[in-house]
């Protein structure tokens, strides 16, 4: 607990993009035990004092994935620094790909995987729309890698696509992915 809570506001606090990385791997690590510890939990059919515990993963993982998840949409600078958007992506495939096989802790609440989603939405649709000088191997390579990031929290939240709002953010993403444009602002 006094773990996460030291994440939390280093996460809210650092500027620096190398120490955010760091901060990304441990959240995903932070995230990663919190789960494990979880599914154990839930597959022995220990139930006492379970509710509890399942509340403060659900906590940590929508706390620790919006924080990955926040750069990418009100710092600009990310727009431009690809290894650091990589390694938002990198550690939002890796949280989702921790969580694929259990749908015992996290299965209630989707509000966060919609805002990850609506993140990506945003950060793929202003990368496309930079200018065509501006477009490198790099960029290019980040955006497959958000893509990748997409799917994976797609393949773990499948009932995402029942959301109307969500479904359609996912489509107008792979629109402007095919297209180059979306008919969605």
């Amino acid at each position: 607990q006094k773990i996460l809570e030291i994440f939390l506001v280093a996460m809210s606090n650092e500027m620096d993009t190398m120490n955010l990385q760091m901060l990304f791997g441990c959240g995903r690590l932070i995230v990663g035990e919190w789960l494990f510890d979880e599914i154990t939990k839930c597959r022995s059919g220990a139930n006492l004092e379970s509710l509890d515990k399942k509340e403060r993963a659900s906590f940590c993982y929508n706390q620790v994935v919006s924080l990955i998840c926040a750069p990418l949409k009100i710092n600009n600078t990310t727009l431009q620094n690809h290894s650091f958007a990589l390694s938002i992506f990198d550690s939002l495939s890796s949280i989702a790909a921790c969580d694929s096989s259990n749908t015992c802790v996290l299965n209630e609440d989707d509000s966060i995987c919609k805002l990850a989603i609506s993140w990506i939405w945003h950060y793929v649709k202003t990368q496309i729309r930079r200018r065509s000088k501006e477009h490198s191997k790099e960029m290019h390579s980040v955006i497959v890698a958000a893509y990748n990031c997409l799917i994976h929290l797609l393949i773990k939240k499948p009932s995402l696509l029942r959301d109307k709002t969500c479904l359609q953010t996912v489509t107008n993403c792979i629109e402007i992915g095919i297209s180059g444009s979306s008919s969605y602002p």
